[in-house]
């Protein structure tokens, strides 16, 4: 009895650590919105691609290095301390949604940070928030990923407070 009712507190305290994170993810989308300025839009799948790809792997991390100064150093010293391969034998490609979006009669394409093992269908609708002044500055306000995180935290709350009660 002991030692379920510590799991289940185990349980309830991730779940709500989960749901803090999740609810704070939430209010930095609406601060970027208000103190930073961002604009909304409403953007939608065009196409997938392959984030399995070591090319697509490689780009993505000279994104990153281009807009984070010092990056790459760091990367450098990690991957040294820590070497990775970009292959997994075990599973299949991933996908990630390119979203295109429209400001100012401009199109422009953001890339999903979630992805998953199937492609998601061409014209669902995203909105995007982005910076008026560089609409290139953008992010997906509703990404797919948000439906996981309230999954984890239902089933985490639910059995948390299922092995404290009973």
């Amino acid at each position: 009895m002991e030692g379920k009712l510590v799991g289940g507190i185990i349980a309830f305290i991730i779940g709500v650590l989960f749901l803090i994170l999740y609810v704070s993810s939430k209010i930095t989308i609406l601060i970027k919105l208000k103190k930073l300025n961002f604009n909304k839009t409403i953007g939608k799948v065009i196409k997938s691609v392959n984030t399995s790809d070591i090319k697509y792997k490689e780009r993505k991390n000279e994104e990153f290095f281009d807009k984070h100064e010092g990056s790459r150093e760091i990367y450098s010293f990690l991957k040294g301390i820590f070497p990775t391969d970009y292959r997994d034998d075990h599973s299949g490609p991933t996908y990630a949604s390119v979203i295109q979006y429209r400001v100012n009669e401009h199109d422009y394409e953001i890339t999903s940070s979630f992805s998953s093992d199937k492609k998601e269908k061409k014209g669902k609708v995203y909105q995007i928030g982005y910076k008026p002044t560089d609409p290139r500055d953008a992010f997906i306000m509703n990404d797919r990923g948000g439906i996981i995180w309230i999954i984890l935290i239902i089933v985490l709350l639910g059995a948390g407070t299922y092995l404290i009660w009973f």
